[in-house]
């Protein structure tokens, strides 16, 4: 399955076809084996062995859904690989429409590309509906429990606590994150009532730092940043590296780990400018955690669940970037620059967090059929949005506080509340960092020893420990967001 879709991913296989795969193993994720793990699973008296049987039930009941959605999810994967628009009286690949939506200086041109990709969104949404309204039926008939229900068993969270915390994150930053947005779209000349999502893109983009960034270093400055702290990322074969631009490559960034620890796949498509040193360096950091994985772990522990483990150390890498040392080390930006770099990154990550918060507060509604209209502290009144497309423009368009539409209602959820796991993981990347700091130095990036520390994390995989159990592993109590929050304060009151 990682191989197909990793194929399809890339760019090299124009159509993918997981149903035939599915087919073959099907005697593996039935009904009668979910009862099983879930009998093995309640029986089990040891905490290592319960975490392993729940990480394999919550793979099985995966798997087993995702049989029954076979030929739905790849005639979903397969239009959007062929799907094109006009641009220019240009064909196009819908997949690369964001990329020339970010690189479009003409807000006109941007605007009609928005409006252009509407065509393939509304028939992949058609898809995307048919499609969560079977898995919404078959994780009942399967497990007993509604979408958000299953999801906070398996994943230990309860998402209407965190939807809560998140509220309050929303209205505590509102203040700075406007008075900085209104900065922004004045140098844009965009009035803020007409502000739209693309704009926030194209201004994401950064392309006023390109020259610092240049496409033709970005290997060498990750290999150079690994080496550092002792990864020599030419010797090490278990992680192969793919930034080649393929017309049909996903836009997204990815590491692919088809088998932990031995083959790790590391893909990007470059965009230009530092955003592609953001993403290196993230996907980087998942590619070195699995990559120095232990072995001899449980295949559980390798290869399942915890999503927010991984990616802590994923951001603990992209967020280099934010570290003046770093940059004087690598990128060797004048002063003026860099000040004004790093008040760019600094907006770009609040932006990114509050996006996330808002998609929480979305999805928990959304998968609970929750169409009560949210008032100015996000609490839920008695009026109703008329559909979920309303309610996802109007709680985006409050937590970026940029006009979006309902066109990416259910196009842009993640799968399982994945958004969670990157706001853990967004919490957690601070603790790691200060510990870093306060043991090797401001430059802990360029010490040896620094990656042995991260090696002594990494080796217990996703799950072979929680997030909480690794905090307490390098001296915290647990994972805490105050320390997020306060570094967030911080940075706007320096830059």
């Amino acid at each position: 399955m990682g191989r197909e879709g990793l194929a399809h991913s890339v760019g090299l296989k124009d159509t993918i076809n997981t149903s035939a795969i599915f087919s073959k193993y099907e005697h593996v994720f039935t009904p009668m084996n979910v009862k099983l793990l879930k009998a093995l699973l309640n029986a089990s008296t040891l905490e290592s062995t319960r975490r392993k049987n729940l990480l394999l039930y919550d793979y099985l009941v995966s798997c087993h859904i995702g049989n029954q959605l076979k030929e739905l999810s790849d005639k979903a994967n397969n239009y959007e690989t062929s799907a094109t628009i006009k641009v220019g009286g240009k064909s196009v690949p819908y997949r690369q429409a964001a990329v020339l939506v970010m690189n479009q200086p003409d807000r006109k041109k941007r605007q009609q590309i928005t409006e252009l990709v509407k065509k393939p969104k509304a028939t992949l949404t058609k898809l995307n509906e048919e499609a969560l309204e079977q898995e919404y039926a078959l994780l009942k008939q399967l497990t007993g429990k509604d979408y958000v229900g299953y999801y906070e068993f398996v994943k230990g969270m309860k998402y209407d606590r965190f939807a809560d915390d998140l509220r309050k994150f929303l209205i505590d930053t509102q203040g700075i994150y406007t008075g900085r947005l209104n900065e922004i779209l004045a140098e844009m000349k965009i009035p803020i009532d007409d502000a739209r999502k693309h704009d926030l893109g194209y201004y994401n983009r950064a392309h006023k730092f390109d020259r610092y960034f240049p496409k033709n270093k970005l290997l060498l400055t990750l290999k150079k940043t690994l080496a550092g702290m002792g990864f020599n990322l030419d010797r090490q074969k278990n992680i192969h590296v793919d930034a080649s631009e393929r017309p049909n490559k996903v836009p997204r960034a990815f590491c692919s780990t088809l088998i932990v620890p031995q083959e790790i796949h590391l893909v990007l498509k470059p965009h230009g400018g530092q955003e592609d040193y953001q993403t290196i360096l993230h996907e980087a950091g998942h590619s070195e955690h699995f990559a120095n994985t232990r072995d001899d772990m449980d295949y559980e522990f390798k290869h399942m669940g915890a999503h927010s483990v991984s990616e802590s150390y994923a951001f603990l890498f992209e967020y280099l970037l934010l570290d003046p040392n770093w940059l004087q080390t690598y990128i060797n930006m004048p002063a003026k620059a860099e000040r004004e770099f790093l008040q760019f990154l600094w907006t770009n990550k609040l932006f990114f967090l509050r996006r996330y918060a808002g998609k929480i507060v979305y999805e928990v509604k959304l998968h609970r059929n929750d169409l009560r209209k949210l008032d100015e502290d996000w609490k839920p009144m008695r009026e109703k949005y008329a559909s979920a497309a309303d309610m996802y423009a109007d709680i985006f368009s409050r937590a970026i506080c940029v006009k979006c539409e309902g066109v990416d209602y259910l196009i842009d959820v993640d799968s399982g509340f994945y958004s969670a796991d990157y706001l853990k993981a967004w919490m957690f990347e601070v603790q790691i960092r200060k510990v870093l700091k306060e043991r090797f130095g401001p430059t802990w990036f360029t010490n040896k020893k620094a990656g042995a520390f991260l090696k002594d994390l990494w080796q217990f995989g996703s799950s072979g420990m929680t997030q909480d159990e690794l905090a307490q592993r390098i001296g915290y109590d647990k994972v805490d967001k105050r320390y997020l929050i306060e570094e967030l304060l911080e940075a706007f009151e320096a830059h």
